[in-house]
């Protein structure tokens, strides 16, 4: 698989992370949450019981220190401080809400690898698909038969990469291999549903598919400001993205291979550049956003390949 190709599938791969993470992230936090939630009724619930009985205790105490008072009288006053000294307390109960779970790096990435083999996998996927290709489906004016044809590909595809990302232990280059194949027969299903020029179409537009997402995102973060993306400038920044992202791969075509491609580094520079033309797009509130957005972005790509990293070596 040659450099172009690693970097596509390299940003698909980091969006998909990206988005597991995230669910993966509120799922546990949520699970954690209502975990607490059912010990604090179980306190609740024993807390409340341990102050009935011991109300009904006290009360049958004095009871029967009443009953031995009127039952001798001269003895009254030492049997009912006897009696008093005698009433047991309520036990003391200990508040264990702030009890965290201990769940390890390896803990997590099996449970990782679990949820994206099941249904929330699968959510994840057809999510993710309707996130990324949506444009797509608008662009091409698909028949509900074909479009339906088209997305259960694409999910297939997805899922599959989703699975082979989180599996326990797997070789990178055996994945990377397993990917090529899969996406070979993918691109075999999708010529023969759409014919030469629409599949050009699809084509063009996955190997723009990483800067579409960035740029989808970005719009989103501008759509509630006084500075929203317009559909022009979504297109012109999308055009500036890949030209850099090219004329990069172009300059760095004859650098020599090392196996593994640090992405962090690689979009820091890549985000340079795209911020020196990306003024002839952009109004300049528009730009200060845009470089923040970047940031950000790059923080989240260092990130993700650094736990996946952790992951690999915590599976190994």
């Amino acid at each position: 698989m040659d450099q172009k190709g690693r970097v596509i599938i390299g940003l698909a791969v980091v969006c998909v992370l990206a988005i597991g993470a995230a669910g993966f992230g509120f799922y546990s936090d949520w699970q954690t949450r209502r975990e607490l939630a059912t010990q604090r009724e179980e306190q609740s619930r024993i807390r409340a019981a341990n102050e009935k009985l011991a109300a009904e205790l006290k009360d049958a105490q004095k009871k029967l220190a009443d009953f031995q008072a009127a039952a001798t009288p001269s003895a009254a006053g030492e049997d009912k401080a006897a009696a008093s000294d005698t009433v047991a307390e309520a036990p003391a109960f200990v508040d264990n809400s702030e009890l965290k779970a201990d769940a390890t790096k390896e803990a997590n990435r099996k449970k990782m690898a679990e949820m994206m083999n099941g249904p929330f996998g699968e959510m994840v996927a057809k999510n993710s698909i309707s996130m990324m290709y949506g444009d797509l489906f608008k662009e091409m004016n698909l028949t509900s038969q074909e479009s339906e044809q088209l997305n259960s590909i694409l999910v297939g595809d997805q899922i599959a990469l989703m699975r082979g990302a989180s599996a326990d232990k797997k070789d990178p280059k055996q994945l990377a291999a397993e990917i090529e194949q899969r996406q070979k027969v993918s691109e075999a299903k999708l010529k023969n549903l759409l014919g030469d020029d629409r599949f050009a179409q699809y084509k063009t537009y996955q190997g723009q598919l990483g800067e579409r997402m960035i740029v989808k995102q970005f719009e989103g973060q501008l759509a509630l400001s006084q500075n929203p993306l317009a559909a022009g400038q979504k297109q012109q920044l999308v055009q500036v993205m890949v030209e850099e992202r090219e004329k990069y791969m172009k300059e760095n075509a004859a650098a020599p291979k090392t196996g593994k491609m640090d992405m962090a580094a690689y979009q820091s520079t890549i985000n340079q550049r795209i911020s020196n033309r990306a003024g002839t797009v952009l109004s300049p509130d528009q730009l200060k956003e845009f470089n923040k957005w970047q940031q950000s972005m790059a923080q989240l790509i260092g990130q993700t390949a650094k736990a996946a990293e952790e992951s690999k070596t915590a599976g190994d």
